[in-house]
């Protein structure tokens, strides 16, 4: 046990001056999605296409409450072949309309994803061209990090104006 805890701590030595070389910086992930252009544009747009969404649908199932009304009221002077027949029919048009509606939130979701992405990849590509340019070593998100020393740089206001940059054109 004594040669393991010699040998590691022997390493750790050895490992020492590659971190004290190791050139760190960190960044708000947060604070820049929430602040990017890019991020308010989105946001934007999806409150937009949710509110036409909810319409639509809004649109589509007023006839279909309509209708249950009038069966609900015609069920008595119908015949049972004839109230089955009806209710047969009300329950296609309202799979239908399921799944119309399932196909409308479906495109949401895409797209709603498709701008995540988006502005993902362009806030990596920023952290990325900034490591570059400023000779980082590792640029961590400030949510992984426990602790941080005065000598790790906070790039949060260089990341943000990356992504604008990258994602305004």
């Amino acid at each position: 046990m004594k040669k393991i805890i010699i040998l590691v701590t022997a390493l750790l030595g050895m490992a020492a001056p590659v971190w004290a070389e190791l050139k760190v910086a960190v960044f708000d992930a947060n604070e820049v999605i929430g602040k990017a252009n890019a991020s308010k544009r989105a946001a934007s747009v999806m409150e937009g296409r949710v509110a036409a969404a909810r319409a639509e649908i809004d649109g589509l199932e007023k006839p279909l409450l309509a209708k249950q009304q009038l069966l609900r009221q015609q069920a008595a002077i119908m015949t049972p072949e004839k109230a089955r027949e009806a209710q047969a029919q009300f329950a296609k048009e309202l799979v239908a309309f399921r799944q119309q509606a399932e196909k409308i939130q479906t495109g949401l979701e895409k797209e709603n994803q498709q701008q995540r992405q988006r502005l993902s990849e362009g806030l990596r590509s920023a952290v990325a061209q900034l490591a570059k340019d400023k000779g980082f070593d590792l640029v961590l998100p400030k949510g992984m990090v426990f602790f941080s020393g005065a000598s790790v740089a906070d790039i949060t206001p260089d990341v943000l104006t990356r992504t604008n940059a990258l994602l305004d054109k």
